[in-house]
Protein backbone atom coordinates (compact mmCIF):
# COMPACT_ATOMS: atom_id res chain seq x y z
CA UNK A 1 0.00 0.00 0.00
CA UNK A 2 1.37 3.43 -0.95
CA UNK A 3 2.33 5.75 1.90
CA UNK A 4 0.99 9.27 2.34
CA UNK A 5 2.80 11.63 4.70
CA UNK A 6 0.70 14.48 6.12
CA UNK A 7 2.49 17.31 7.92
CA UNK A 8 1.14 20.06 10.16
CA UNK A 9 4.17 22.32 10.80
CA UNK A 10 4.02 24.80 13.67
CA UNK A 11 5.78 28.14 13.35
CA UNK A 12 9.31 28.15 11.98
CA UNK A 13 10.93 25.50 14.12
CA UNK A 14 11.04 21.71 14.18
CA UNK A 15 9.95 21.80 17.79
CA UNK A 16 6.90 23.00 19.67
CA UNK A 17 6.57 26.76 19.81
CA UNK A 18 7.12 28.64 23.04
CA UNK A 19 4.25 30.95 22.13
CA UNK A 20 1.46 28.45 21.76
CA UNK A 21 -0.58 27.59 24.80
CA UNK A 22 -3.49 25.52 23.55
CA UNK A 23 -2.69 22.61 21.25
CA UNK A 24 -5.59 22.08 18.90
CA UNK A 25 -5.87 19.89 15.79
CA UNK A 26 -6.73 20.96 12.25
CA UNK A 27 -10.19 19.44 11.78
CA UNK A 28 -10.18 19.29 7.96
CA UNK A 29 -6.93 17.30 8.09
CA UNK A 30 -8.38 14.75 10.51
CA UNK A 31 -11.40 14.33 8.25
CA UNK A 32 -9.17 13.84 5.22
CA UNK A 33 -7.18 11.19 7.11
CA UNK A 34 -10.37 9.20 7.68
CA UNK A 35 -10.84 8.95 3.91
CA UNK A 36 -7.19 8.49 2.94
CA UNK A 37 -6.69 5.56 5.33
CA UNK A 38 -9.14 3.54 3.24
CA UNK A 39 -6.74 3.52 0.28
CA UNK A 40 -3.31 4.41 1.68
CA UNK A 41 -0.93 3.86 4.54
CA UNK A 42 -1.13 7.28 6.25
CA UNK A 43 1.59 8.75 8.46
CA UNK A 44 0.48 11.93 10.21
CA UNK A 45 2.92 14.24 12.00
CA UNK A 46 1.50 17.20 13.91
CA UNK A 47 4.35 19.43 15.10
CA UNK A 48 2.13 20.85 17.88
CA UNK A 49 2.14 17.56 19.74
CA UNK A 50 4.63 15.19 18.09
CA UNK A 51 8.36 15.21 18.76
CA UNK A 52 9.54 15.45 15.17
CA UNK A 53 13.28 15.23 14.55
CA UNK A 54 14.92 15.79 11.17
CA UNK A 55 16.06 12.18 11.11
CA UNK A 56 12.57 10.74 11.69
CA UNK A 57 11.01 13.20 9.26
CA UNK A 58 13.50 12.35 6.51
CA UNK A 59 12.83 8.64 7.00
CA UNK A 60 9.10 9.13 6.41
CA UNK A 61 9.73 11.37 3.41
CA UNK A 62 11.89 8.71 1.77
CA UNK A 63 9.21 6.04 2.34
CA UNK A 64 6.32 8.12 1.00
CA UNK A 65 4.68 8.40 -2.41
CA UNK A 66 2.73 11.56 -1.58
CA UNK A 67 3.36 14.45 0.82
CA UNK A 68 0.59 16.79 2.04
CA UNK A 69 1.79 19.86 3.96
CA UNK A 70 -0.30 22.59 5.60
CA UNK A 71 1.43 25.89 4.77
CA UNK A 72 0.50 29.07 6.64
CA UNK A 73 2.10 32.52 6.91
CA UNK A 74 3.67 31.70 10.25
CA UNK A 75 5.19 28.36 9.22
CA UNK A 76 6.25 29.29 5.68
CA UNK A 77 9.98 29.26 6.41
CA UNK A 78 9.91 25.78 7.94
CA UNK A 79 7.47 24.46 5.32
CA UNK A 80 9.71 25.72 2.51
CA UNK A 81 12.72 24.00 4.08
CA UNK A 82 10.82 20.73 4.41
CA UNK A 83 9.63 20.89 0.79
CA UNK A 84 13.18 21.57 -0.46
CA UNK A 85 14.55 18.67 1.60
CA UNK A 86 11.76 16.39 0.38
CA UNK A 87 12.54 17.09 -3.28
CA UNK A 88 16.20 16.21 -2.70
CA UNK A 89 15.49 13.07 -0.64
CA UNK A 90 12.76 11.53 -2.79
CA UNK A 91 12.81 12.20 -6.54
CA UNK A 92 9.49 10.36 -7.03
CA UNK A 93 7.61 12.20 -4.28
CA UNK A 94 4.48 14.14 -5.31
CA UNK A 95 3.84 17.11 -3.04
CA UNK A 96 0.54 18.83 -2.23
CA UNK A 97 0.58 22.17 -0.41
CA UNK A 98 -2.65 23.28 1.23
CA UNK A 99 -3.70 25.86 3.80
CA UNK A 100 -3.83 29.64 4.06
CA UNK A 101 -0.51 30.64 2.45
CA UNK A 102 -0.71 27.99 -0.28
CA UNK A 103 -4.12 29.29 -1.31
CA UNK A 104 -2.98 32.90 -1.23
CA UNK A 105 0.19 32.43 -3.28
CA UNK A 106 0.24 29.15 -5.26
CA UNK A 107 2.82 30.54 -7.72
CA UNK A 108 5.35 30.57 -4.88
CA UNK A 109 5.35 26.77 -4.93
CA UNK A 110 5.32 26.33 -8.69
CA UNK A 111 8.63 28.21 -8.81
CA UNK A 112 10.13 25.58 -6.48
CA UNK A 113 9.24 22.48 -8.46
CA UNK A 114 6.83 21.11 -11.05
CA UNK A 115 6.08 18.27 -8.62
CA UNK A 116 4.28 20.60 -6.20
CA UNK A 117 0.51 20.97 -6.50
CA UNK A 118 -1.66 23.39 -4.54
CA UNK A 119 -5.05 22.44 -3.09
CA UNK A 120 -7.64 25.22 -2.92
CA UNK A 121 -10.52 24.56 -0.53
CA UNK A 122 -11.25 21.87 2.04
CA UNK A 123 -8.63 19.14 2.24
CA UNK A 124 -11.22 16.42 2.87
CA UNK A 125 -13.07 17.40 -0.34
CA UNK A 126 -9.89 16.83 -2.32
CA UNK A 127 -9.15 13.61 -0.37
CA UNK A 128 -12.52 12.17 -1.45
CA UNK A 129 -11.73 12.74 -5.12
CA UNK A 130 -8.13 11.62 -4.64
CA UNK A 131 -9.23 8.26 -3.24
CA UNK A 132 -11.74 7.80 -6.05
CA UNK A 133 -9.06 8.45 -8.68
CA UNK A 134 -6.71 6.06 -6.92
CA UNK A 135 -9.29 3.29 -7.21
CA UNK A 136 -9.92 3.97 -10.88
CA UNK A 137 -6.38 4.60 -12.11
CA UNK A 138 -2.94 4.10 -10.63
CA UNK A 139 -1.36 6.54 -13.10
CA UNK A 140 -3.05 9.68 -11.80
CA UNK A 141 -2.17 13.10 -13.18
CA UNK A 142 -2.89 16.24 -11.20
CA UNK A 143 -3.45 19.88 -12.05
CA UNK A 144 -1.05 22.50 -10.73
CA UNK A 145 -3.99 23.90 -8.79
CA UNK A 146 -6.54 21.42 -7.48
CA UNK A 147 -9.74 23.22 -6.55
CA UNK A 148 -12.20 21.55 -4.21
CA UNK A 149 -15.60 23.05 -3.46
CA UNK A 150 -17.76 22.39 -0.40
CA UNK A 151 -20.21 20.35 -2.46
CA UNK A 152 -20.79 17.58 0.09
CA UNK A 153 -23.99 17.58 2.07
CA UNK A 154 -23.01 18.42 5.65
CA UNK A 155 -24.21 15.08 7.01
CA UNK A 156 -22.04 13.30 4.41
CA UNK A 157 -18.82 15.05 5.46
CA UNK A 158 -16.33 12.42 6.70
CA UNK A 159 -16.06 11.94 10.43
CA UNK A 160 -12.95 12.99 12.30
CA UNK A 161 -10.26 10.33 12.75
CA UNK A 162 -10.63 9.97 16.51
CA UNK A 163 -7.71 7.54 16.77
CA UNK A 164 -5.30 10.23 15.57
CA UNK A 165 -6.91 12.75 17.91
CA UNK A 166 -6.93 10.48 20.93
CA UNK A 167 -3.29 9.42 20.77
CA UNK A 168 -2.10 13.03 20.87
CA UNK A 169 -2.11 15.46 23.75
CA UNK A 170 -4.43 18.02 22.19
CA UNK A 171 -5.85 20.38 24.76
CA UNK A 172 -7.12 23.86 25.46
CA UNK A 173 -5.75 25.90 28.36
CA UNK A 174 -9.12 27.39 29.19
CA UNK A 175 -9.86 25.54 32.44
CA UNK A 176 -13.27 24.21 33.34
CA UNK A 177 -14.69 24.53 36.84
CA UNK A 178 -14.28 20.97 38.09
CA UNK A 179 -11.01 19.64 39.48
CA UNK A 180 -10.91 16.71 37.10
CA UNK A 181 -8.71 15.39 34.30
CA UNK A 182 -10.32 16.11 30.96
CA UNK A 183 -9.58 14.42 27.66
CA UNK A 184 -10.37 17.09 25.11
CA UNK A 185 -11.92 16.48 21.72
CA UNK A 186 -12.25 19.16 19.04
CA UNK A 187 -14.98 19.36 16.44
CA UNK A 188 -17.26 21.75 14.58
CA UNK A 189 -20.98 21.49 13.89
CA UNK A 190 -21.10 24.16 11.19
CA UNK A 191 -19.03 25.52 8.32
CA UNK A 192 -18.61 29.02 6.99
CA UNK A 193 -18.17 32.50 8.44
CA UNK A 194 -20.45 35.31 7.20
CA UNK A 195 -18.52 38.17 8.80
CA UNK A 196 -16.12 40.69 7.26
CA UNK A 197 -13.26 41.24 9.74
CA UNK A 198 -10.50 42.84 7.66
CA UNK A 199 -7.61 41.04 9.36
CA UNK A 200 -8.92 37.53 8.89
CA UNK A 201 -8.00 35.20 6.05
CA UNK A 202 -10.92 32.91 5.23
CA UNK A 203 -8.48 30.06 4.65
CA UNK A 204 -7.20 30.42 8.23
CA UNK A 205 -10.64 29.74 9.64
CA UNK A 206 -11.96 26.28 10.42
CA UNK A 207 -13.78 26.15 7.08
CA UNK A 208 -14.11 27.99 3.78
CA UNK A 209 -16.82 30.30 2.52
CA UNK A 210 -19.20 32.85 3.99
CA UNK A 211 -22.50 30.97 3.95
CA UNK A 212 -23.32 29.04 7.12
CA UNK A 213 -24.38 25.40 6.94
CA UNK A 214 -24.94 23.01 9.83
CA UNK A 215 -25.19 19.30 10.39
CA UNK A 216 -28.74 18.13 10.96
CA UNK A 217 -29.55 18.05 14.67
CA UNK A 218 -29.62 14.24 14.67
CA UNK A 219 -26.28 14.00 12.89
CA UNK A 220 -24.74 16.51 15.29
CA UNK A 221 -25.90 14.49 18.31
CA UNK A 222 -24.67 11.23 16.72
CA UNK A 223 -21.23 12.72 16.13
CA UNK A 224 -21.05 14.04 19.68
CA UNK A 225 -22.00 10.61 21.08
CA UNK A 226 -19.34 8.98 18.87
CA UNK A 227 -16.72 11.29 20.41
CA UNK A 228 -17.86 10.61 23.97
CA UNK A 229 -17.96 6.84 23.36
CA UNK A 230 -14.31 7.04 22.30
CA UNK A 231 -13.21 8.16 25.76
CA UNK A 232 -13.36 11.96 25.53
CA UNK A 233 -15.22 13.84 28.27
CA UNK A 234 -14.87 17.46 27.11
CA UNK A 235 -15.42 19.05 23.71
CA UNK A 236 -14.25 22.36 22.32
CA UNK A 237 -16.49 23.38 19.43
CA UNK A 238 -14.24 25.41 17.16
CA UNK A 239 -16.86 26.67 14.71
CA UNK A 240 -15.98 30.11 13.36
CA UNK A 241 -19.25 31.42 14.81
CA UNK A 242 -21.03 28.80 16.89
CA UNK A 243 -24.12 30.99 17.29
CA UNK A 244 -24.44 31.99 13.63
CA UNK A 245 -27.59 29.83 13.52
CA UNK A 246 -29.13 30.34 16.95
CA UNK A 247 -32.21 28.25 16.19
CA UNK A 248 -29.96 25.27 15.43
CA UNK A 249 -28.01 25.78 18.67
CA UNK A 250 -31.16 26.12 20.76
CA UNK A 251 -32.66 22.91 19.33
CA UNK A 252 -29.33 21.11 19.72
CA UNK A 253 -29.11 22.14 23.38
CA UNK A 254 -32.65 20.87 24.02
CA UNK A 255 -31.67 17.49 22.52
CA UNK A 256 -28.50 17.39 24.64
CA UNK A 257 -30.53 18.11 27.77
CA UNK A 258 -33.00 15.33 26.93
CA UNK A 259 -30.17 12.91 26.11
CA UNK A 260 -28.63 13.53 29.55
CA UNK A 261 -25.10 13.25 28.12
CA UNK A 262 -22.40 13.77 30.76
CA UNK A 263 -19.73 16.03 29.29
CA UNK A 264 -18.55 19.62 29.43
CA UNK A 265 -18.04 21.86 26.44
CA UNK A 266 -17.01 25.28 25.24
CA UNK A 267 -17.55 27.27 22.06
CA UNK A 268 -16.36 30.33 20.17
CA UNK A 269 -19.10 32.90 19.65
CA UNK A 270 -19.67 36.55 18.81
CA UNK A 271 -20.85 38.91 21.52
CA UNK A 272 -23.68 40.25 19.37
CA UNK A 273 -25.18 36.76 19.06
CA UNK A 274 -25.43 36.07 22.81
CA UNK A 275 -28.96 36.37 24.18
CA UNK A 276 -30.63 35.36 27.43
CA UNK A 277 -32.60 32.37 26.07
CA UNK A 278 -29.71 30.81 24.15
CA UNK A 279 -27.07 31.19 26.84
CA UNK A 280 -29.42 29.69 29.45
CA UNK A 281 -30.01 26.64 27.23
CA UNK A 282 -26.29 26.28 26.53
CA UNK A 283 -25.51 26.38 30.23
CA UNK A 284 -28.13 23.74 31.01
CA UNK A 285 -26.77 21.55 28.20
CA UNK A 286 -23.28 21.47 29.75
CA UNK A 287 -21.54 24.48 28.23
CA UNK A 288 -19.07 26.01 30.69
CA UNK A 289 -16.98 28.40 28.62
CA UNK A 290 -17.51 30.91 25.82
CA UNK A 291 -14.77 32.67 23.85
CA UNK A 292 -15.43 35.93 22.06
CA UNK A 293 -13.34 38.64 20.50
CA UNK A 294 -13.67 42.19 21.80
CA UNK A 295 -10.53 43.53 20.11
CA UNK A 296 -10.90 47.19 21.17
CA UNK A 297 -12.89 49.55 23.39
CA UNK A 298 -13.03 52.05 20.54
CA UNK A 299 -16.09 51.87 18.32
CA UNK A 300 -14.15 53.75 15.63
CA UNK A 301 -11.40 51.08 15.65
CA UNK A 302 -14.05 48.34 15.54
CA UNK A 303 -15.53 49.99 12.45
CA UNK A 304 -12.13 50.02 10.74
CA UNK A 305 -11.74 46.33 11.60
CA UNK A 306 -15.29 45.74 10.28
CA UNK A 307 -16.18 43.71 13.35
CA UNK A 308 -19.86 44.52 12.99
CA UNK A 309 -20.21 44.78 16.77
CA UNK A 310 -20.37 47.58 19.32
CA UNK A 311 -18.96 48.06 22.82
CA UNK A 312 -22.54 48.05 24.15
CA UNK A 313 -23.04 44.54 22.75
CA UNK A 314 -19.75 43.38 24.30
CA UNK A 315 -20.82 44.64 27.71
CA UNK A 316 -24.24 43.03 27.39
CA UNK A 317 -22.63 39.68 26.51
CA UNK A 318 -20.43 39.86 29.61
CA UNK A 319 -23.44 40.68 31.81
CA UNK A 320 -25.38 37.68 30.45
CA UNK A 321 -22.39 35.39 31.04
CA UNK A 322 -22.16 36.55 34.64
CA UNK A 323 -25.90 36.08 35.24
CA UNK A 324 -25.75 32.48 33.95
CA UNK A 325 -22.42 31.84 35.73
CA UNK A 326 -20.89 31.08 32.34
CA UNK A 327 -17.11 31.38 32.20
CA UNK A 328 -15.80 33.45 29.31
CA UNK A 329 -12.55 34.40 27.58
CA UNK A 330 -12.15 37.90 26.18
CA UNK A 331 -9.79 38.43 23.24
CA UNK A 332 -8.28 41.90 22.87
CA UNK A 333 -6.06 43.23 20.12
CA UNK A 334 -3.50 46.06 20.22
CA UNK A 335 -1.73 47.83 17.38
CA UNK A 336 -4.87 48.11 15.23
CA UNK A 337 -5.02 50.72 12.43
CA UNK A 338 -5.31 54.32 13.78
CA UNK A 339 -5.29 53.07 17.41
CA UNK A 340 -3.87 55.49 19.99
CA UNK A 341 -2.53 55.14 23.52
CA UNK A 342 -5.86 56.51 24.72
CA UNK A 343 -7.74 53.78 22.81
CA UNK A 344 -5.54 51.08 24.36
CA UNK A 345 -6.01 52.50 27.86
CA UNK A 346 -9.77 52.39 27.28
CA UNK A 347 -9.45 48.73 26.23
CA UNK A 348 -7.50 47.97 29.41
CA UNK A 349 -10.19 49.68 31.49
CA UNK A 350 -12.88 47.73 29.63
CA UNK A 351 -11.17 44.42 30.43
CA UNK A 352 -11.30 45.30 34.14
CA UNK A 353 -14.96 46.29 33.79
CA UNK A 354 -15.97 43.08 31.99
CA UNK A 355 -13.88 40.85 34.30
CA UNK A 356 -13.41 37.89 31.93
CA UNK A 357 -12.29 34.63 33.50
CA UNK A 358 -9.37 34.62 31.08
CA UNK A 359 -7.83 37.43 29.11
CA UNK A 360 -5.87 37.13 25.87
CA UNK A 361 -4.09 40.08 24.29
CA UNK A 362 -2.71 39.82 20.75
CA UNK A 363 -1.11 42.14 18.24
CA UNK A 364 -3.04 43.21 15.17
CA UNK A 365 -1.95 40.79 12.45
CA UNK A 366 -3.35 40.96 8.94
CA UNK A 367 -2.63 37.60 7.34
CA UNK A 368 -1.84 37.18 3.67
CA UNK A 369 -5.12 36.87 1.82
CA UNK A 370 -7.07 39.07 4.25
CA UNK A 371 -8.84 42.22 3.06
CA UNK A 372 -6.52 44.55 4.98
CA UNK A 373 -3.41 42.77 3.71
CA UNK A 374 -4.50 43.01 0.09
CA UNK A 375 -5.20 46.75 0.45
CA UNK A 376 -1.84 47.40 2.16
CA UNK A 377 0.22 44.68 0.54
CA UNK A 378 3.13 46.85 -0.54
CA UNK A 379 3.70 48.38 2.88
CA UNK A 380 3.21 45.10 4.77
CA UNK A 381 5.39 43.05 2.39
CA UNK A 382 8.33 45.43 2.84
CA UNK A 383 8.29 44.96 6.64
CA UNK A 384 7.37 41.28 6.99
CA UNK A 385 9.59 39.02 9.04
CA UNK A 386 8.05 35.73 7.95
CA UNK A 387 9.46 34.01 10.99
CA UNK A 388 7.41 36.31 13.23
CA UNK A 389 4.19 36.29 11.22
CA UNK A 390 1.96 35.47 14.15
CA UNK A 391 -0.35 37.42 16.45
CA UNK A 392 2.00 36.98 19.42
CA UNK A 393 4.58 39.11 17.58
CA UNK A 394 4.46 42.53 15.98
CA UNK A 395 4.89 41.92 12.27
CA UNK A 396 3.33 45.18 11.06
CA UNK A 397 2.11 48.19 13.00
CA UNK A 398 -0.56 50.53 11.60
CA UNK A 399 -1.40 52.12 14.95
CA UNK A 400 -0.13 55.44 16.30
CA UNK A 401 1.80 53.67 19.05
CA UNK A 402 5.50 52.70 18.59
CA UNK A 403 6.44 49.02 18.66
CA UNK A 404 8.44 49.23 21.88
CA UNK A 405 5.49 50.82 23.68
CA UNK A 406 3.10 48.16 22.37
CA UNK A 407 5.39 45.44 23.69
CA UNK A 408 5.52 47.05 27.14
CA UNK A 409 1.73 47.41 27.19
CA UNK A 410 1.32 43.75 26.16
CA UNK A 411 3.31 42.52 29.15
CA UNK A 412 1.96 45.01 31.68
CA UNK A 413 -1.65 44.46 30.71
CA UNK A 414 -1.36 40.78 31.51
CA UNK A 415 0.43 41.50 34.79
CA UNK A 416 -2.03 44.21 35.87
CA UNK A 417 -5.07 42.13 35.06
CA UNK A 418 -4.06 38.85 36.66
CA UNK A 419 -2.30 40.35 39.70
CA UNK A 420 -5.47 42.34 40.38
CA UNK A 421 -7.47 39.14 39.99
CA UNK A 422 -5.10 36.83 41.85
CA UNK A 423 -7.79 34.25 42.61
CA UNK A 424 -8.39 33.85 38.87
CA UNK A 425 -4.74 33.10 38.17
CA UNK A 426 -4.51 30.64 41.07
CA UNK A 427 -7.60 28.84 39.82
CA UNK A 428 -6.28 28.78 36.25
CA UNK A 429 -2.91 27.37 37.33
CA UNK A 430 -4.48 24.66 39.48
CA UNK A 431 -7.11 23.50 37.00
CA UNK A 432 -4.90 23.80 33.92
CA UNK A 433 -1.74 22.17 35.22
CA UNK A 434 -2.76 19.86 38.10
CA UNK A 435 -3.30 16.76 35.94
CA UNK A 436 -0.98 17.71 33.09
CA UNK A 437 2.73 17.83 34.06
CA UNK A 438 3.84 18.46 30.47
CA UNK A 439 1.95 21.73 30.45
CA UNK A 440 4.03 22.97 33.38
CA UNK A 441 7.05 22.93 31.08
CA UNK A 442 5.05 24.79 28.43
CA UNK A 443 4.15 27.42 31.03
CA UNK A 444 7.78 27.84 32.10
CA UNK A 445 8.83 28.26 28.46
CA UNK A 446 6.08 30.82 27.91
CA UNK A 447 7.18 32.82 30.97
CA UNK A 448 10.81 32.78 29.80
CA UNK A 449 9.72 34.00 26.38
CA UNK A 450 7.61 36.83 27.82
CA UNK A 451 10.62 37.91 29.87
CA UNK A 452 12.78 38.00 26.73
CA UNK A 453 10.29 40.24 24.87
CA UNK A 454 11.79 43.58 25.82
Amino acid sequence: MKQILILEPLLNTYYNSLFFKSREPHISTLRAITLLKKEFDVVFLDFKTDNVSKKSLHKEIINSKYLFINVKSYNLKLSTEIIAESIKLNKELIIFAFGQYAEYNPEFFFEKSSKIHVIIGELYEFAARFCYLQKENNNITFNSIEKSKSSMDMDQIPKIDLLEMKKRDYYTVYPLKTIKKYKWAFMNLSEGCPHNCVFCSQALRISHGKSIRNFSEKEAIDRIIRVLDSGFNAIRFIDDDFLANREFVQNLCKRLIRSNLDFRWMAQVRADKIDKTTIALMKKAGCEYLNFGIESASDSVLKILKKGETIKQMKNAAILCRKEKMLFVAYFMIGSPTETISDINNSINLSFELKPDMLQVCYFTSYEGSVFYLKNKKKISSSINQQKFHYFDICHNFSKVPNRILMKIWKRWYLWYYLNNILKIIRILILTYLFYPRRVFDLIKLCINIRKKK
